[in-house]
């Protein structure tokens, strides 16, 4: 996550090796993200994901992601940060997820 000082808004980037995807790393990585950037006063994050990964972005668009300008095979994304579960929107399947693992990461006893 990139940050720039002042602003309300992040650059988010994350890369799941293969061996590792589909056991849930990249939305606990994607739900610390969230928590994180919340308690920095990032309000809305950017992401810049590839048209090949069709996965991550119908992923974003399922959590409210907002689809922007798409240059050279990368589409823009805009995506409000959602520091606690209880804003997550739960209408899809990746919702649910992701709201379970927000959900789990609050009650979770600190590091």
């Amino acid at each position: 996550m990139r940050v720039v000082p002042g602003a309300d808004a992040a650059e988010v980037a994350i890369t799941v090796l293969d061996p590792w995807q589909s056991r849930g790393v990249g939305i606990l990585l994607h739900a610390c993200l969230h928590r994180c950037a919340a308690s920095n006063r990032v309000r809305r994050f950017f992401y810049d994901v590839s048209e090949d990964n069709p996965r991550f972005l119908h992923h974003l668009r399922d959590l409210g992601a907002r689809r922007g300008p798409s240059e050279r095979h990368v589409v823009r994304l805009e995506m409000p940060v959602y520091g606690k579960s209880s804003r997550v929107p739960r209408d899809t399947a990746a919702g649910r997820r992701f709201y379970g693992v927000m959900r789990r990461l609050e009650s979770a006893p600190p590091a």
